[in-house]
């Protein structure tokens, strides 16, 4: 998740959409009161490359993560940034997410195997 104080947007950062790699390449633009949240296992592709940033703000007073909902980043924002700040995510055909999560989870998972489901949020 990306929330971009010099740009005014909101990058909302989506489940197997190759939304890390966009985050990685948009962190380059980010300015020092950007908050950028950490990648977790892809965070060495951005920590290799010195033009990229780091995660940064993202714990200072509300925690920020990765893969956090709209509703969930309109809660610990100012209504007015929400409201003026253009906002995006990346979508994907849903058949196409569906099968890179089940080939992802069982590469992480070789030995159990198991299917994994994507889960409404309320």
């Amino acid at each position: 998740m990306i929330l971009s104080h010099k740009y005014k947007y909101i990058f909302i950062k989506s489940f197997k959409t190759s939304s890390s790699s966009l985050e990685v390449a948009l962190s380059q633009f980010c300015g020092d009161q950007d908050i950028i949240t950490p990648l977790g296992y892809d965070e060495k592709i951005r920590s290799n490359d010195k033009k990229f940033k780091n995660p940064q703000n993202h714990n200072k007073t509300t925690k920020f993560w990765d893969h956090m909902s709209a509703s969930e980043i309109r809660e610990k924002i100012n209504h007015k940034i929400w409201n003026e700040y253009f906002k995006f995510v990346v979508v994907r055909n849903p058949f196409e997410q569906i099968q890179s999560a089940y080939y992802w989870h069982n590469m992480i998972k070789q030995k159990s195997k198991k299917f994994f489901l994507f889960k409404k949020k309320k």
